[in-house]
């Protein structure tokens, strides 16, 4: 997708000034009994953790695999029992998410699957490297491992060895894969981010973008997305020079040619479709602070970590 955007830092405040007086409240899906920061989407229900308490230097293994039915409802515990449980992803069948283990007072990073419907957990990987990201496609689990000397691997979801990708990668994270491609961000110091992107099958990585905050990644097939301090920038997958969407961006999404954002210091839900010349209100939501969003094809929904619900609105 290619988007040309000129001025839109301040189209976006001037809609947003007035988007109160043209975007509906959201709805409450329900609550996550926890803060969710990250929530997963099918066709009939949301999947989170509850990350579990760490307080006093203590391993309490009081996390779990929280689910709740896509039109609401109580929420449930899956997989209960999990100390410091942190990144999520589902493929048609499972649930994956990394947790820890502390034994001998050495801390273990895990991998872990469960099928949607319960039942017992398979470990994957159990670890010595931190696990910074995770995300999965139909065959594979991908993680980005450790921080200094880290590594982007793939695992078979069926388990086993693990296979190097890329290695001697500064801090990976925000993983993300494609039909086929791993993206993700290293950061080196306190002044020097990247974009890379390797094939799913290995061989050479690609340094797409850099710069000093560079956080967060999205793809709608054609670009990758990122932001860059509050500036939401776009680069093509194949390479080329990085090109600015919106300005002053809080948190994003990108839902096939709509990215959706909330303004930073802002109360809203915006959306940029592509070939518009500026966003539209998508709804209004004091104190929101969404942190993490998913799509069906009527709606849009997020967490909100203050106040631990899912809303929805129409999209």
């Amino acid at each position: 997708m290619k988007m040309r955007v000129t001025a839109l830092a301040t189209v976006a405040l001037l809609v947003a000034a007035s988007a109160c007086h043209r975007a509906p409240r959201p709805e409450v899906v329900g609550s996550t009994d926890a803060q969710a920061q990250e929530i997963v989407l099918d066709g009939e229900a949301f999947y989170w953790l509850k990350r579990g308490d760490a307080s006093s230097g203590k391993t309490v293994a009081d996390g779990a695999v929280m689910t709740m039915a896509k039109g609401g409802g109580a929420a449930r515990a899956l997989v209960q029992g999990q100390f410091l449980a942190d990144h999520i992803a589902i493929d048609a069948t499972d649930i994956f998410w990394s947790h820890s283990n502390s034994v001998a007072g050495k801390v273990h990073d895990i991998v872990s699957r469960v099928s949607k419907k319960g039942g017992p957990v398979t470990d994957l990987l159990d670890g010595d490297r931190s696990i910074e990201a995770l995300a999965v496609d139909a065959s594979s689990v991908f993680l980005a491992l450790g921080q200094t000397g880290g590594r982007i691997v793939k695992l078979d979801r069926a388990g086993g060895a693990p296979v190097e990708l890329a290695t001697e990668q500064s801090n990976p994270r925000a993983l993300l894969v494609d039909g086929s491609n791993v993206y993700w961000i290293t950061i080196d110091g306190a002044s020097k981010r990247a974009v890379h992107r390797i094939a799913k099958t290995g061989g050479a990585s690609v340094t797409l973008a850099s710069g000093g905050d560079l956080d967060h990644l999205a793809t709608d097939g054609t670009s990758v997305y990122f932001r860059d301090g509050s500036t939401l920038k776009s680069i093509p997958i194949a390479g080329g020079s990085a090109a600015t969407v919106i300005d002053h961006v809080m948190s994003f999404a990108v839902d096939g040619s709509t990215v959706y954002f909330v303004p930073a210091n802002d109360i809203y839900l915006m959306k940029l479709e592509h070939g518009a010349s500026k966003p539209t209100p998508v709804a209004y939501d004091p104190g929101s602070f969404a942190s993490s969003f998913v799509f069906d094809s009527s709606n849009v929904y997020w967490s909100v970590m203050l106040d631990r619900q899912i809303r929805r609105s129409a999209r």
